[in-house]
């Protein structure tokens, strides 16, 4: 999921700020600093925050994907019904060529 770039973004949050793993995601938060240091319910606050985001860029990605998987669907239909005209085509002109070529369908 982490290669795959949704075709929506959101400028609160870059997908670059979680790594992404095969079986988690993670991130970091700051919880002190030069000048700051959080409480609990203000770590609360940023995970539930990062939380949020994760799932925000998880359904943006999964759309994309619903929305891909119908399109290859109806292509790959297309392509085989092409392909079925190609080879009845082919049926056709083989038939002509040599008579005795009995062909069911």
């Amino acid at each position: 999921m982490s290669q795959l770039q949704s075709s929506t973004f959101t400028v609160s949050y870059s997908e670059k700020e979680f790594n992404w793993d095969q079986n988690s995601i993670s991130f970091a938060i700051e919880t002190k600093g030069y000048g700051f240091s959080l409480d609990e319910n203000q770590i609360a606050g940023e995970i539930e925050s990062k939380i949020g985001a994760v799932n925000t860029f998880l359904e943006l990605k999964n759309n994309d994907i619903k929305r891909e998987n119908v399109n290859l669907l109806n292509n790959t239909k297309g392509l085989i019904e092409a392909r079925k005209q190609d080879i009845q085509k082919n049926k056709e002109k083989n038939s002509i060529f040599n008579p005795e070529n009995k062909y069911t369908t």
